[in-house]
This record gives C-alpha cells, sequence and structure tokens, in this order.
C-alpha cells in the first residue's frame, strides 16, 4: 500500500475530516497531478466559504417637501437585484441599507471548480481504468454533470438507474465516499416480486445490507399493491385499482 492509498483510506473511513483530504491533495502534487489536487482544495475551501455576505451601504440623502427624502448618491441600488432583500434605515442625512449578495469569493472557488471538472469529470469519478471499452461505455451515465455531485474534492451524491449502480457501486465506493444515491430505476437483483409492486422498505433494506453506509432515495413505488401488509386504502372500499392513492407508514 503506497502513502496515497493509506491516506485515500482515511478519507473513505472519515469523509468528514477534511485534514485527510488535504493531506491526499499534498500526496497528489507530489504524483505530479496538480490539477486534481487543485480540485480538492477549492472543493474544502468552498464548502467553508459562506455562499453570500451582508453588504452595508450608506447613501447621503437630501429632504424634499419637507418629509419625504431624495438618495443624492450615483449608484443606489444598482446592486440590489429583483429578488433582494433590503433593509433600510435613515439616520439624519444619511440612508443606510443591509442586503445580502452573493460573496465573490464563492463565486471564484464556484467558477474554478466548475473548470476543472468540465476537464477531468470522467476520470475522476473513477480513476482506476475499467478492462473493457463496454464497460467504461456502461459507465457513462455516471458521468454527465448534476449524475454525479462532487463535494469537497470527491463524489458525495449519485443519481443513476438501479442497474448501473447494481453494475458499478462497489467501485465508485472505493474511489469516492459517496453517502447518497438516488436510484431512477428498480435495481434488478431485487426480488421480482418487491420490485415490481414497488415495495420500498424490503428493497432499501437488501440496498441497505449490499453497501450499509449511503443512503439510497428509491423510485416511487407501483400504485396497485393491495395485498401488501402495509397497504393503505384511502378510500376505504377494499380496491386497490389505478388512480387510487397509497401510502405506506
Amino acid at each position: 500500500m503506497t502513502d496515497g492509498d493509506a491516506i485515500h483510506a482515511k478519507i473513505l473511513a472519515e469523509p468528514d475530516e477534511d485534514v485527510h483530504r488535504l493531506a491526499y491533495a499534498d500526496w497528489l502534487d507530489e504524483q505530479g497531478d496538480p490539477a486534481r489536487a487543485e480540485f480538492i482544495r477549492v472543493g474544502c475551501e468552498l464548502a467553508r466559504t459562506p455562499e453570500t455576505v451582508e453588504v452595508v451601504e450608506d447613501w447621503p440623502v437630501e429632504v424634499v417637501d419637507g418629509d419625504a427624502v431624495r438618495v443624492a448618491g450615483a449608484g443606489f441600488g444598482a446592486g440590489f437585484g429583483a429578488d433582494a432583500a433590503v433593509t433600510y434605515a435613515l439616520r439624519g442625512d444619511t440612508l443606510t441599507t443591509t442586503r445580502r449578495a452573493v460573496n465573490p469569493e464563492y463565486k471564484r472557488l464556484c467558477d474554478r471548480r466548475n473548470e476543472l471538472l468540465e476537464a477531468f469529470r470522467p476520470e475522476w469519478i473513477l480513476p482506476t481504468p475499467f478492462t473493457t471499452q463496454a464497460e467504461w461505455d456502461a459507465l457513462d451515465a455516471l458521468s454527465p454533470p448534476g449524475v454525479c455531485t462532487f463535494r469537497r474534492g470527491f463524489v458525495e451524491r449519485v443519481t443513476c438507474a438501479g442497474d448501473d449502480w447494481a453494475r458499478h457501486g462497489d467501485a465508485v465506493l472505493a474511489a469516492h465516499p459517496v453517502r447518497r444515491v438516488m436510484l431512477t430505476t428498480w435495481p434488478a437483483f431485487a426480488d421480482n416480486r418487491y420490485r415490481q409492486r414497488g415495495i420500498p422498505a424490503v428493497v432499501r433494506q437488501n440496498l441497505r445490507t449490499l453497501w450499509p453506509r449511503v443512503e439510497f432515495v428509491l423510485p416511487a413505488p407501483a400504485p396497485d399493491i393491495p395485498d401488501h401488509p402495509d397497504y393503505v386504502d384511502p378510500e376505504g372500499d377494499g380496491t386497490g385499482g389505478p388512480g387510487e392513492h397509497l401510502t405506506y407508514p
């Protein structure tokens, strides 16, 4: 096991600790991979940086018609935005405005993160090569933006089909401290009765057994399960036909 492997194992074991991620970035620099190292550092810094900052500005005012005031300074309101929540305080001949605005440092970090992702996203999702082109092609569902969500330099959330996760989930978890997976389809390894009828508790338990550290979000259950023990019949007529809403305690 290399030093990098040992540090990487600590990231997977203690995903909340930035110290391991930053140590891994230092190791990547030593291995001649500055882009990946920068991406991890930018991600860690971004997670600590507030998205907005409070902006307080003073504007000179002049009295008009005895009680109304007019802002005398140029540029008043230029940065407020249509949805800006602005508070005003008039003190003598000065109007003080307070608002939230996008933090320039947060925007800078986001822009740099996105630049790096655009260039390197596919290889950073799974740094270990697959053995066949067919396996790489099957992984395409995990590479577009928005399907894998990076946070602090590693994939934290994944959205994909159930069978794609069943095929590649172990490899993804070996590379990233994934916390949450949203499945868009039922996995084929689930018992056919549960998968077709959409009993979420059983399938979710199967997933937890296989991948205990991941929170799974499953597709909506099928609408017609009258024999399910947790079935709730809102109409009270004992039917489970299409259009009848079912809930699960």
